[in-house]
């Protein structure tokens, strides 16, 4: 939040930053060092980036950019692994026996966690307090009653935003797909 491609190409030019764990070691008085930071923007994207330390673990490995690991992958990795340390000790046999993960996106996943900046990378993260563990303990330990069955959200709902309605499917085991 906060944290648009200005922002980012501005901490970039001020040599602030060099990766994504550096956004972790800015303090409001560095940010206010910079054209268009007051001390009010300053704190709010500090508290932002505060916040981003407890997000689910899908969103920190699709955040990682590994090669051919999108959304739904990332989720369904954060699923089987529960953690990041389980996912990057994970054999390529480990990987392939997850749903819509073939060789290419298996070794694209082997590939990224033996390279020595990731190694670099994921210890500043972890230094830094950054959440490496699936927070929603509680879904996973649910009964997966909607196992092999898959869904399209659409319309109105009365009471959810389609997010919300498609996390609690996946959740409880469902697919959720785009089309029919």
């Amino acid at each position: 939040e906060g944290l648009g491609p200005q922002n980012v190409q501005l901490l970039l030019e001020h040599q602030l930053i060099f990766d994504v764990a550096d956004l972790y070691d800015l303090t409001v008085e560095k940010l206010m060092s910079l054209p268009r930071f007051g001390q009010k923007s300053a704190e709010n994207l500090i508290k932002a980036i505060e916040d981003s330390k407890t997000r689910p673990l899908e969103k920190l490995i699709f955040g990682l950019g590994i090669r051919h690991v999108g959304q739904r992958t990332a989720q369904s990795l954060a699923k089987q692994f529960g953690s990041l340390d389980n996912l990057k000790n994970a054999a390529e046999e480990d990987l392939l026996q997850i749903e819509d993960i073939g060789p290419k996106v298996a070794h694209s996943i082997l590939n990224y966690f033996a390279q020595p900046e990731s190694k670099e990378r994921l210890q500043k993260l972890k230094a830094a307090g950054v959440s490496m563990e699936n927070v929603k303990l509680e879904a996973s330990q649910q009964e997966h009653i909607l196992q092999g069955l898959s869904f399209v959200v659409t319309g109105t709902l009365a009471h959810y935003s389609r997010q919300e309605i498609k996390e609690v499917i996946e959740n409880l085991g469902g697919k959720v797909t785009d089309s029919v």
